[in-house]
């Protein structure tokens, strides 16, 4: 395996840290904590006889919930986590995403971005996307307490802190994985929680309709950190 990367050193932000930034995100992470995690654990039979493949809900905020699923080699214990956030758009998540990576020693675990169920019919998703969540980015984008992306981060953070109590966590190792909106909710998640050992963000990025223009905020091609 090898990397490359260019002018590292120039990669400086692109505006001011707004004043109340960490006031602001150590107030809502808070208020997540002080809502329990109470975290329900489903075992699935995946045909898997390698895999321990669970179904996972937790607690967030405003009522909401996580939904995502977890996998681990059977019968193994002492694992570097991964957790794979999720692209843009509104879907189930397949078991594959999370047994592929425990096949290869990991404690996986997938959460999708929304306050949904994750193995219902494509059909389901459909009218979720083209009903209450159609342009969801824009949901909320006016006001830092009702972005639909605050909902969204701190279903990542309180994962994190689910991976970090899992008993079959080695204590060392910990990363979080995405692409496009996902590399995006993996760089937010590595600045946020210290567990975080390492983020691999792939094509970083959302994106926003405007009517029938689309606007998309870019950040570098690949990084892992």
């Amino acid at each position: 395996m090898g990397a490359a990367a260019y002018a590292v050193d120039q990669i400086a932000p692109s505006m001011e840290v707004p004043a109340d930034f960490h006031d602001f995100w150590n107030q809502k992470i808070a208020e997540m904590h002080a809502i329990g995690m109470n975290p329900v654990l489903t075992l699935v039979d995946i045909g898997d006889d390698q895999i321990d493949y669970y179904q996972v809900t937790m607690d967030n905020i405003k009522g909401s919930k996580i939904y995502g699923q977890l996998a681990k080699p059977k019968g193994k214990s002492n694992l570097p986590a991964m957790l794979q956030v999720q692209w843009a758009g509104v879907y189930p998540l397949e078991t594959d995403w999370v047994r592929w990576q425990a096949r290869n020693g990991w404690l996986a675990m997938n959460i999708s971005a929304h306050d949904l169920p994750i193995d219902r019919p494509l059909e389901f998703y459909q009218q979720q996307s083209q009903g209450p969540l159609k342009d969801y980015p824009g949901i909320g984008a006016d006001d830092q307490d009702k972005s639909y992306f605050l909902r969204m981060f701190l279903s990542c953070y309180r994962s994190v802190d689910f991976l970090v109590e899992h008993k079959d966590w080695n204590g060392k190792a910990l990363v979080v994985h995405g692409g496009s909106q996902g590399g995006y909710q993996a760089i937010v998640t590595g600045g946020m929680h210290r567990s975080v050992t390492a983020v691999a963000a792939n094509v970083p990025c959302w994106m926003r309709s405007y009517g029938q223009r689309r606007t998309s905020f870019f950040g570098v091609a690949s990084m892992v950190v």
